[in-house]
């Protein structure tokens, strides 16, 4: 497999920054290369569905060796941080438990300038995000620096029938220039293998006109809008207990078990 060089951005122009790089031959160590194939050729003998995700997240826990890795899946890049299933390495139930109940909106990965940045180049390092608003910096502080994964960067992929984000995250990790020109490129190969491919299986179906009433329905969409209980509370004059009553009919009535869910079938009525 021959490694071609990703396409620069012409707003990269600090010095040291990858577009500064004029070629990959020119700084790409053979560690670089190394891992690049060992990840391609992982990625290239994995079947679809749940095998792709679990082997893309091993694979990249494992070259790269940070402390864990993700994949998130979703039929449209809003929607990938809503995935009620993603797939997991080094990272435990209860801190995703954690991530979808509080912080799935406030995702830094989430924001305009980290999307475009994504989509152009298929990779970005934390550190590149210029002027991350406080509700991010709170995401960061608050739920991936206290459990030892503050250092983090992502990947996107597009997929036959959706887009995916797979997320490295460590305690602490400097990418260099030359990291981050390899995860470009990286990156442009596994779109390449992308193509065609479909990740998503079977998923829970629900209609909400036809399972609510009018009053859950209007629960629900607050959901979709990322609220907090609280913030529900304070939006329809109740208590936090009755938020709480309402999201629990809501969940039995649809089969869903979680708020990611719940948004993911809010936002496909749209």
């Amino acid at each position: 497999m021959e490694i071609a060089s990703p396409a620069h951005d012409h707003d990269e122009r600090s010095t040291g920054s990858p577009a500064d790089l004029s070629s990959w031959h020119d700084v790409l160590t053979h560690d670089h290369l190394r891992q690049i194939f060992t990840v391609l050729e992982a990625a290239h003998d994995a079947q679809p569905g749940t095998v792709y995700r679990e082997t893309l997240v091993e694979s990249l826990a494992r070259v790269y060796g940070v402390r864990g890795s993700t994949f998130f899946f979703g039929p449209r890049f809003e929607e990938m941080f809503l995935d009620p299933a993603p797939t997991l390495e080094g990272i435990g139930e209860p801190l995703m438990r954690n991530y979808r109940e509080h912080w799935y909106a406030k995702d830094v990965f989430a924001l305009p300038t980290a999307q475009t940045a994504l989509l152009n180049r298929g990779f970005v390092a934390l550190a590149e995000i210029p002027r991350v608003p406080d509700a991010q910096k709170e995401y960061v502080s608050g739920q991936l620096v206290p459990h030892g994964l503050g250092s983090a960067a992502a990947l996107h992929l597009r997929f036959a029938d959706g887009d995916a984000i797979l997320g490295l995250f460590d305690r602490e990790r400097r990418w260099t220039p030359p990291d981050i020109l390899a995860m470009r490129t990286l990156a442009r190969h596994l779109r390449a293998l992308a193509r065609g491919r479909v990740i998503q299986e079977d998923t829970v179906t629900v209609d909400l006109d036809r399972d609510l009433s009018p009053r859950l329905r209007e629960v629900a969409a607050l959901v979709g809008q990322g609220l907090t209980n609280a913030e529900i509370a304070s939006r329809l004059t109740v208590t936090e207990m009755t938020v709480k009553k309402y999201i629990s009919r809501i969940f039995e009535a649809t089969g869903l078990t979680n708020r990611a869910m719940l948004a993911v079938a809010v936002r496909s009525r749209l």
